[in-house]
């Protein structure tokens, strides 16, 4: 298991829920009608400054009617 450790707290993170689902609609902004993929992963939180990340992902799944309500929408596309 991944282990977090706050940069600024230079305290380890608490992981706050397993299974965490982030949909990653970056290439459907681009191109349409191309599927957006839900990673799962692990949400951690420092305990002193409640910042927070996701990490410890697995393999993508497709979601093809573009209906899986995940926890977080991620639109960070780099390749724009």
């Amino acid at each position: 298991m991944p282990r977090a450790i706050c940069a600024k707290c230079a305290v380890e993170m608490e992981i706050e829920k397993n299974d965490f689902s982030v949909k990653d609609v970056a290439m459907n902004t681009i191109w349409r009608n191309f599927p957006a993929t839900v990673w799962f992963g692990d949400k951690y939180k420092c305990p002193k400054c409640d910042w927070e990340v996701v990490i410890g992902f697995g393999s993508g799944m497709e979601d093809t009617d573009d209906t899986y309500k995940a926890d977080l929408v991620f639109d960070n596309n780099f390749v724009r």
